[in-house]
């Protein structure tokens, strides 16, 4: 049985030696002790931990979309951010 998310929480940053990274948790904890972990070797600039929530309908924005749970269980999971 698969758990519906209620919000994810992506994590962007980048570093000198890398172009802009993405991670995706799904508790803010979770992102937040990422983003500590990271912070010696970026800019606190660069860190960003920002809740997403979780899309109404599969043309919605600014939200993320589990195919696995929402919707007909069918298609792709993706995040329109």
């Amino acid at each position: 049985m698969f758990t519906t998310l209620t919000s994810i929480f992506v994590l962007v940053f980048s570093t000198p030696e890398s172009d802009t990274m993405i991670g995706i948790f799904d508790t803010a904890a979770d992102c937040d002790e990422i983003a500590w972990v990271m912070s010696p070797h970026v800019s606190a600039a660069s860190l960003i931990c920002e809740e997403i929530p979780p899309c109404k309908t599969e043309d919605s924005t600014e939200c993320f979309w589990d195919a696995e749970t929402m919707g007909n269980g069918n298609g792709n999971s993706f995040i329109a951010w």
